[in-house]
């Protein structure tokens, strides 16, 4: 062969790899001759899952659910890499373990007392942006903890992304619930704030209905809310409760309860909350004007996406139940007239 033929043959030949180099040298076996050595291609870990869930899907998927007290993660093998959809190319990540003492099952056979040990994977670098991450809490921390079992062992449900519900760890564990985990979950973190522990300026009801998984519906939200509106000992707390419930549910006769604070000296509101709560109380015959134009609207869809944007018929008789208690007379007999007919002829 001679020398221009040797180099029309090379030229062949790293032709023909270029369109997979990438992938020899990101997957395989990298050897550069005898001077570089060869180097071992970075560990793709098939297993892991990376996707965001809400916690309704977690509730729904988990087949292990209990409260328990974190070690903190470690790693678990030597660095690698978790691979992606097509084009997209993988990112590092670590497999890491972590064990929980179980202090109490919501779900499973997990007993209470026993510690198990889960396995994850973590990215590493920073990549991925979004909703909370991390896998567990630091060591010696409380939580709710939601897995799945995967050939005798416990995994997490994804990867990365944050899918436990970190508590405070004074909570009181007899106000668990194992039929009913969103009511567990919003007793379990409401409780600091109920009991004192922590000043209710510091609470945030969107994200506790959002760590429910928005599973308690519309309905019980409400009487949840209202409950603390009414008849918590935390003066700060029923404020709380009261503005959200104002906030979120205008014009269903939930104003009472802004009346009562505004004119209780001992509320400790400052101005800006005054202002704003006498702002919602000055807006009520507005709230109820839309509420009435939505009772009388013939258009079901209107109806069903004003009272339930999931268009569940119970959470609708549930709300149509909480207005025929309304204290506008008009509003009360509307709502009793869909109530008769919801939900054969509701809709």
């Amino acid at each position: 062969m001679s020398p221009a033929e040797r180099g029309n043959y090379r030229s062949t030949s790293e032709i023909r790899l270029s369109g997979r180099s990438s992938s020899i040298l990101f997957l395989g076996v990298l050897c550069l001759g005898g001077t570089l050595g060869c180097r071992s291609a970075p560990r793709i870990y098939s297993d892991a899952l990376v996707r965001q869930k809400s916690f309704g899907e977690i509730f729904d998927e988990a087949s292990v659910a209990v409260v328990a007290v974190s070690s903190g993660e470690r790693p678990l093998g030597p660095p690698g890499l978790i691979a992606r959809s097509a084009g997209m190319s993988p990112f590092p990540a670590q497999k890491c373990l972590f064990d929980l003492d179980v202090r109490a099952t919501l779900r499973g056979t997990v007993a209470a007392g026993r510690r198990v040990s889960v396995v994850g994977y973590e990215q590493a670098g920073g990549i991925l942006t979004g909703p909370p991450k991390g896998i567990c809490g630091p060591n010696g921390s409380l939580g709710i903890y939601f897995l799945r079992a995967v050939g005798g062992r416990y995994r997490t449900l994804v990867d990365e992304y944050r899918t436990w519900i970190p508590l405070d760890p004074r909570v009181d564990l007899t106000l668990i619930d194992p039929n009913d985990i969103p009511l567990t979950v919003w007793r379990l973190l409401v409780y600091p704030y109920a009991a004192g522990l922590r000043p209710a300026t510091g609470i945030n009801f969107t994200v506790i209905l959002s760590e429910t998984g928005f599973r308690l519906g519309r309905p019980r939200t409400i009487e949840l809310l209202s409950d603390l509106a009414e008849h918590s000992p935390e003066q700060g707390l029923r404020v709380a409760a009261c503005t959200d419930l104002n906030q979120d549910d205008r014009g269903f006769g939930l104003e009472g309860c802004i009346r009562r604070i505004l004119d209780d000296p001992a509320a400790g509101l400052g101005t800006q909350q005054k202002d704003y709560l006498t702002w919602e109380l000055d807006h009520v015959q507005e709230s109820n004007a839309r509420v009435k134009q939505t009772l009388l609207s013939a258009t079901s869809q209107r109806f069903i996406e004003y009272f339930d944007y999931a268009g569940n018929p119970e959470g609708i008789r549930g709300l149509l139940e909480i207005l025929a208690k309304h204290p506008d007379p008009e509003i009360r007999h509307l709502a009793a007239l869909r109530l008769a007919r919801w939900p054969t002829g509701g809709r």
